[in-house]
């Protein structure tokens, strides 16, 4: 459920965000200024529940508070460059990363949610969704393959089945993205009007 919901998550952030063009108050920026890191921790904490490893959470949040601590604050420092007083107003009422508080009220209004975001319109978003969906499946099929043997398909056959059919069709989705991305990738430069 974690992995869903940090999906879920990062869809929805990056489908209101618009980089540099504004400070991006609608959807779960009201309640995080961070909701794509806070996505991709739940992402993580996730996968390690699904891993039953306990020192593997720990790694993974050590090192998830390291990497990104510096990264949000590099951010940040952009952003207050950029938008100065605006953001620094935002960045008072609305918390850096857990949303302990609703949401908050009075911001200067942004563009809402759109399934046609750049972000989101490329597919780029889709093929890494696909991808982070297919990882807590597959490490569940892993550790009981390696914990059972072949013996761990036939304890509850449909589940486990079901498992490796959605698996197979979230990587082939996650496939034919990428294999669509490059493609489109290779034919923009050919619409680019020639220089003389």
């Amino acid at each position: 459920m974690l992995v869903l919901a940090g999906g879920a998550l990062h869809l929805w952030a990056k489908g209101c965000l618009r980089i540099n063009e504004e400070i991006t108050t609608s959807g779960p920026y009201r309640f995080t200024r961070n909701p794509f890191y806070l996505a991709n921790f739940l992402i993580d904490v996730g996968i390690c529940v699904v891993a039953r490893r306990p020192w593997l959470l720990v790694a993974a949040v050590t090192l998830w508070a390291l990497v990104y601590r510096r990264t949000i604050v590099r951010e940040e420092q952009h952003l207050e460059e950029l938008f100065g007083d605006r953001y620094r107003a935002y960045r008072a009422r609305v918390p850096r990363m857990f949303p302990l508080r609703g949401p908050a009220s009075g911001l200067a209004a942004s563009e809402p949610f759109s399934w046609s975001n750049r972000n989101l319109v490329s597919g780029q978003e889709y093929a890494r969704l696909a991808g982070i969906l297919a990882i807590p499946l597959l490490v569940w099929l892993a550790g009981g393959v390696r914990g059972e043997g072949l013996a761990f398909f036939s304890r509850s056959p449909r589940l486990e089945l079901t498992a490796v059919a959605a698996l197979l069709v979230l990587y082939g989705m996650r496939w034919v993205l990428i294999a669509r991305l490059k493609h489109r990738r290779r034919r923009v430069p050919d619409a680019l009007p020639q220089r003389e």
